[in-house]
């Protein structure tokens, strides 16, 4: 009877823990820090990031990778891909998505996001922060990567696959026969200036690794040395119309998590509990 107690507890606990991680629906806004996303670091600074190089564009940056589930959704008056569940268009529950994302004190129009999944890409830092000889927004990265603009267009600050670097070190954009157009792996909002409909002062960036296999393009594998590389651009105040300064940073996953582990499934929580409530049975065997 005891024992049956302890079963039946067990059980109860694996449901609750599956139906808590099965509730649990993502609402993305646009804005990052609010998202709960993890910060990484400041483009006038050298904390947390490998900074590359740029001007006095001020914006920080976040990260975050999570497997889609089926709630999970975008809503908000952002610019760029469409509002509503992430699923569908190619998107499908337990998809890889990892998120990239900026926000700034000052008016922004465009982002270049660059994901080096193998992590091979040799991007440098400058030797001080505008200083000369940091290569980033010229690089595209290591073989296996991606590269895509979020900008002031037709579709507002909607993604552009742009072009990638395939698993033998070959570069390929829309004019590169082979080319693979991969849009449909990627969305982006951006959440316009209050006082500016065109520039935006926060941007989050979603790719899906699934789609991207499905789609067929080669990319390497993600893990904890894959490098991210943003740049954001905004126009230069009391400059005509049309200038513009961004700056560039760079970090890899392992920086935004330091001790790169695996989160248990619900089922392996279960599995736990299930352990150890054995090993309390045996103890009152004992």
């Amino acid at each position: 009877m005891q024992a049956n107690k302890y079963f039946k507890l067990a059980a109860l606990c694996a449901a609750l823990g599956a139906s808590a991680f099965a509730n649990a629906a993502l609402v993305l806004t646009g804005v990052p820090a609010t998202d709960s996303w993890s910060f990484v670091g400041n483009s006038r600074d050298t904390t947390n990031v490998i900074w590359a190089r740029g001007g006095t564009v001020d914006f920080n940056t976040y990260f975050t990778n999570f497997s889609l589930s089926a709630g999970d959704s975008f809503t908000g008056t952002a610019q760029g891909s469409p509002v509503g569940a992430l699923v569908g268009s190619g998107w499908v529950v337990g998809d890889r998505i990892v998120g990239m994302g900026i926000s700034s004190p000052r008016k922004l129009n465009s982002a270049t996001f660059k994901v080096d999944f193998g992590g091979t890409g040799g991007w440098t830092p400058a030797a001080l922060v505008d200083g000369s000889g940091g290569v980033a927004s010229q690089s595209l990265g290591g073989n296996g990567t991606i590269a895509s603009q979020s900008i002031q267009s037709s579709a507002t600050y909607a993604p552009l696959a742009t072009y990638y670097k395939n698993t033998s070190g070959s570069n390929f954009g829309p004019a590169t026969p082979g080319f693979i157009n991969f849009a449909s792996a990627l969305r982006s909002w951006a959440v316009l200036d209050t006082n500016d409909p065109f520039n935006y002062t926060s941007m989050e960036w979603l790719v899906n690794y699934d789609e991207l296999d499905r789609l067929g393009v080669p990319v390497a594998a993600f893990g904890a040395m894959s490098k991210f590389s943003l740049n954001a651009s905004g126009p230069v105040a009391g400059a005509a119309n049309g200038v513009n300064e961004g700056a560039d940073i760079v970090f890899s996953r392992s920086v935004v998590f330091p001790s790169v582990g695996t989160i248990p499934e619900p089922g392996s929580l279960a599995l736990v509990a299930l352990a150890l409530i054995g090993a309390g049975i045996a103890r009152r065997r004992a």
